[in-house]
């Protein structure tokens, strides 16, 4: 909900605040700050031993905070924490994380299949079969499952209470056979709830179910690389093999940019039809695609 975004979004500012409390002290008038209190603080986040990428985050938050007072307000000063450069990766993002041998893959399904709560086996499978992300598939309301379609499809849209990464995560996944079969189920113990996964679509729902993935995966391996999101490397490798589907279509599957530059804003975007005939060659269900 919007207050649930809300909440997070003053969470993630409190935050901000006390780091810059903690470095510099909180009775420091904002004109006051310097480019060298900037660089304290950034060098304090990196000596806490938490990713770059989390660095870079929370030095986003407080430009953010900075630039809304010194705008607000009309404090006639830079902000200190633009473009503040930080040290390079020491692992390229490519890197940061692997797919799953097709061995793990399958104890992780042997494991979850055999427990009594099917939740997070069915959350799994519709990873690995649609290609999405993790909070594409746990914010999804039962209407935004559209199963009795000639074509099954889920509607990954923004809305009320739902962002999106980018404006190219807006798309429709078809269900192949295998992934509608798994959401039929899931709909069905669902039961009243407005959500296909209650317990992971609202609040820190989607962190929830990424620990709780990340738990089921590291019973099976203790490889740092290999996480949740190694689903979407799995997938990205299984369009790499269909060698007819090309770069284009394989990026609107995945909801990533089709083209860069001007193109991208050409044409319509594929037909369900042309999108459902590709899902059936990367997961394996179909050996060609009809024409």
């Amino acid at each position: 909900s919007d207050e649930t975004h809300r909440q997070r979004q003053s969470t993630r500012y409190g935050r901000a605040l006390r780091t810059l409390d903690h470095c510099v002290g909180q009775h420091r008038p904002i004109a006051s700050l310097t480019r060298q209190d900037a660089r304290e603080v950034r060098d304090y986040l990196l000596s806490t031993g938490v990713e770059l990428t989390t660095v870079q985050r929370y030095l986003k938050d407080i430009r953010a905070v900075l630039n809304f007072v010194i705008r607000e307000h009309d404090i006639a000063c830079p902000n200190p924490f633009a473009h503040l450069e930080l040290p390079a990766r020491e692992t390229p993002v490519s890197e940061e994380r692997l797919p799953l041998p097709l061995e793990i893959i399958r104890a992780i399904e042997d494991d979850l299949c055999g427990r009594k709560d099917q939740t997070l086996f069915h959350l799994f499978t519709l990873l690995k079969l649609t290609g999405a992300r993790l909070s594409e598939i746990t914010g999804l309301l039962i209407e935004e499952v559209h199963l009795d379609a000639d074509i099954p499809f889920v509607d990954i849209k923004p809305r009320s209470g739902r962002s999106l990464k980018n404006e190219w995560c807006k798309r429709i996944i078809p269900l192949t056979p295998k992934a509608h079969a798994v959401a039929v189920l899931a709909a069905q113990a669902a039961g009243s709830s407005p959500y296909l996964f209650e317990k992971f679509a609202v609040g820190r729902g989607s962190d929830n179910a990424s620990n709780r993935l990340l738990k089921a995966i590291r019973k099976q391996t203790s490889d740092r690389k290999h996480t949740a999101h190694s689903l979407r490397h799995n997938f990205r490798d299984r369009i790499r093999q269909v060698k007819t589907i090309p770069l284009e279509l394989g990026n609107a599957l995945e909801g990533r940019k089709y083209s860069m530059r001007e193109k991208a804003r050409y044409g319509g975007g594929y037909r369900p039809e042309t999108l459902y005939e590709a899902l059936l060659l990367v997961n394996g269900e179909a050996t060609e695609i009809e024409h």
